[in-house]
């Protein structure tokens, strides 16, 4: 009998429709992130007229944010991605339909109104954690290089900081501030039908029995032997102290002291999501023609630079420019620290690294809206925009001085299977 040749195997085609699926739902969660940030800070600057007020609704959006992350990042890897995504939506709606609920029907009192902010805010960050973990694998299936994966991802996501905010004030100003955010839960619950219908299963990475504390312990083991991504954290850490209130609290109160209205506000967020979405395109086609470490340093000084000019802006399209300018400052750096997580991180550690870095990132901007409240207040909008363009700079030049930095340009990936 004569002898058959095994025949090579043709390699599977490249299959994209999960990676933009994610991306899609991504977009649609985000959107609906956007619209509730502008509609209830300006409903809580429309009601009391109150910077403190403001700072405490940012708190209260925040907080919950880092305590969800650091804990929640486990979750993720013990639940499985795909399950927390869908899980972190269906909560969001349910949480923002209840706002405008109370408000039509038995009233909405301003501690009623942080709770449900609060509530609402508690899985957000490990639904973003989730899906942020699975872009590796469904970059991998669809045959797409990790970096261009994930500038897919940010600049999809600078195109929600762009149209949000629009929808957002245009929605607010014609139908009214607790009617939008029926629209606004809507969008979540079609993110998480999105993800349930398109995307492959992922089952947990954790194996069963393990106890959640000792996951939790291992990712920040890891952490903490990355150098790099320390020295990158620290940064985050004063940066998003600094940053958190100019989104937050500086622009609706900036807004409102020059009668420009949420229109205008909504104008002023997409300014800066457009210019979210050229930086990233701009790093996309020219990136490889300096050294990751000298885009950072100089995005950030140049990132300082645009912060503080905000207090000499009196007109909206000086404005606007400047916040736009802000923003595709920061549409490069995103991608470089996005690119290098999920270079180091193995695998079966994503989720609770990853959560781990976005908690240490975040914890500062809970305590960064609470004092940005009542310090606009005391010194006025204006010398705040100045303070905060102050930090980006000096944090740049304190980045120039640290040697880990060039290891940006080499980074060591851990394969999955390696031990920690």
């Amino acid at each position: 009998m004569a002898q058959q040749i095994a025949q090579p195997v043709a390699p599977a085609a490249p299959d994209r429709l999960p990676l933009y699926s994610m991306v899609a739902a991504n977009i649609i969660s985000s959107l609906g992130n956007s619209i509730t940030n502008l509609a209830i800070l300006w409903y809580v600057i429309e009601t009391t007229g109150s910077a403190a007020n403001a700072g405490l609704a940012g708190f209260f959006t925040l907080l919950p944010m880092v305590i969800a992350t650091f804990f929640g990042g486990a979750l993720v890897d013990r639940l499985g991605r795909k399950t927390m995504s869908i899980v972190a939506d269906l909560a969001s709606a349910v949480t923002i339909i209840s706002i405008p609920i109370l408000a039509e029907t038995v009233g909405l009192p301003l501690g009623v109104l942080f709770a449900l902010i609060f509530l609402g805010a508690l899985l957000d960050a490990p639904g973003n954690t989730a899906r942020r973990a699975m872009l590796p694998e469904l970059a991998e299936r669809a045959g797409m290089p990790l970096e261009r994966a994930t500038s897919v991802m940010q600049s999809v996501g600078a195109a929600v900081e762009l149209l949000g905010p629009i929808i957002a004030g245009v929605l607010v100003a014609t139908v009214g501030t607790t009617n939008v955010l029926f629209f606004d839960s809507a969008t979540f619950l079609i993110s998480a039908l999105i993800v349930a219908r398109l995307l492959p299963a992922m089952p947990s990475l954790v194996a069963a029995g393990g106890r959640y504390l000792d996951e939790i312990k291992e990712g920040i083991r890891f952490l903490r032997a990355q150098r790099l991504l320390i020295t990158i954290l620290s940064a985050s850490l004063v940066l998003n102290f600094f940053a958190a209130p100019f989104g937050g609290v500086l622009l609706p109160v900036f807004a409102n002291e020059q009668n420009w209205g949420a229109r205008s506000l909504g104008f002023l967020f997409s300014g800066f999501g457009a210019g979210m979405i050229a930086g990233s395109i701009l790093f996309g086609l020219i990136g490889h023609l300096l050294p990751r470490r000298v885009w950072l340093l100089v995005s950030l000084a140049c990132a300082g630079i645009t912060l503080g000019s905000m207090s000499v802006a009196s007109v909206l399209p000086v404005a606007v420019a400047f916040t736009a300018l802000t923003g595709m400052t920061l549409g490069i750096i995103n991608p470089i620290t996005s690119t290098i997580f999920l270079e180091v991180i193995p695998g079966e550690l994503r989720g609770r690294v990853l959560g781990a870095i976005s908690a240490m990132s975040m914890c500062a901007t809970p305590l960064g809206m609470l004092v940005a409240g009542p310090t606009v207040e005391v010194i006025g909008v204006h010398p705040s925009f100045i303070i905060v363009g102050a930090a980006f700079v000096l944090t740049s030049v304190w980045l120039l001085l640290q040697p880990v930095l060039h290891e940006m340009e080499r980074p060591d990936p851990i394969p999955d299977s390696a031990a920690t």
